[in-house]
């Protein structure tokens, strides 16, 4: 249990020396008991892709809780919000405050989220809590619990974590697809290859 204390501490202090912000939170802090609501990785996309390679850390990575006849996402404590990457094997979950939030209608929610389900689905005429995170403070703590196996092809869950203005806990996942950005070449370049992220 000290070992994965300690671990946790050097990922903070380590993403921390990047200009990041994450937080190690024990499992007990997690949203037990909490009320579900639709979560959406990269709203309008399916699958939901993260990506590693040369430009990695460079994109934000956007996400929405999605409002519905359940909820009215103006009622979303906004500043409460943390993306949670699940811990294992000991390790503390790690959550991540997003860069910012809004209020927007951009996506539709899927009808069975289980077993990284999705939709590219676009708006539905309800207001969605809408957020921006650090793709590199996603992939440093995917690569932090699970060492050697955030390749190509694998997915992850990630949670998003929060409460109601009123109080009430709220938490939601959905899957992150890790992948390489594709590759084209530019016209007049010379044969320059640009990576970029769709």
């Amino acid at each position: 249990m000290q070992d994965s204390l300690r671990r946790s501490s050097l990922f903070v202090a380590s993403i921390a020396a990047f200009g990041l912000v994450a937080l190690a939170i024990p499992r007990s802090a997690g949203a037990e008991g909490a009320n579900p609501v639709f979560f959406d990785l990269r709203p309008e996309q399916c699958p939901n892709r993260l990506y590693v390679g040369p430009l990695r850390g460079l994109e934000l990575f956007p996400a929405a809780i999605l409002g519905n006849e359940g909820l009215d996402a103006t009622q979303v404590l906004r500043a409460s919000l943390l993306l949670v990457v699940p811990g294992g094997g000991g390790l503390r979950d790690i959550a991540i405050p997003p860069i910012d939030t809004d209020l927007l209608d951009v996506a539709t929610p899927v009808l069975d989220p289980a077993d990284c389900n999705c939709t590219a689905a676009g708006p539905d005429v309800q207001v969605d809590v809408t957020m921006n995170f650090d793709g590199a403070a996603i992939l440093a703590a995917l690569e932090y619990i699970y060492p050697g196996q955030v390749d190509p092809g694998i997915e992850f869950p990630l949670c998003i974590t929060g409460t109601l203005l009123d109080g009430t806990p709220i938490q939601g996942c959905d899957c992150v697809l890790i992948d390489v950005p594709p590759l084209s070449v530019e016209p007049g370049s010379w044969g320059r290859v640009k990576s970029f992220y769709r």
